[in-house]
């Protein structure tokens, strides 16, 4: 599809894909412009029984899955510009039945922060009470929401930024501490500081604060 005139890009994922008429009526709508933890889910899903859609990018095995029961394909394979192409058709995603399932994390954190309508967001994520959404995809949001609830954790402070003045972390305490990114990072955004041990913030990826 065009890249870059909008006006055509809908007409012809209309025309193409004729969206307006795709049957709405699935069990589970996997959406991403990665494969990522959607790769395995649609053999599990046949095999149960359960109807499956996939919106997807170009390359991605998903949209050629014999497991599936239709795939649409998008134009974009980064994140923003996916999401920018799919909100065009609102209107299909609010008739949709079944359950959004996405590709990561960091595209449902995104969705969250979109000003798009609340009733298309309470449709496409797992958190349909608004309040609880800032969990998805943040640590932060995660302790806030527990805090709220009175949810006892474990204890935690919340670094906002790095600051010069406060450069570096001194564990005086008998157990270890974990310095984890606020973003989801599968395990890799966590760094561990023995009883004892000093850590020097200025080494921690400014992509983790806060």
């Amino acid at each position: 599809f065009p890249s870059h005139d909008t006006s055509e890009w809908i007409f012809r994922l209309n025309s193409i894909l004729h969206l307006n008429d795709v049957q709405h009526d699935f069990d589970f709508i996997l959406v991403g412009h990665i494969e990522n933890v959607l790769i395995n889910l649609p053999e599990a899903l046949k095999k149960s029984g359960f109807k499956t859609l996939v919106i997807g990018a170009p390359g991605m095995y998903l949209l050629k899955s014999p497991f599936i029961d239709y795939a649409i394909t998008l134009n974009s394979r980064t994140q923003s510009r996916f999401l920018d192409e799919l909100f065009l058709n609102q209107d299909f995603l609010l008739k949709c039945t079944g359950t959004f399932l996405w590709c990561s994390d960091e595209i449902m954190k995104e969705i969250v922060d979109r000003d798009i309508p609340l009733s298309l967001k309470i449709k496409l994520l797992p958190t349909k009470n608004p309040e609880f959404m800032k969990v998805l995809g943040s640590k932060v949001g995660q302790d806030s929401m527990f805090h709220n609830l009175n949810v006892e954790t474990p204890n935690s402070k919340v670094l906002k930024t790095y600051s010069a003045s406060q450069s570096f972390f001194n564990n005086d305490g008998k157990n270890r501490v974990l310095v984890k990114g606020n973003h989801s990072g599968g395990g890799s955004s966590i760094k561990q500081v023995s009883s004892g041990e000093q850590l020097d913030l200025a080494q921690i990826p400014r992509d983790w604060f806060p």
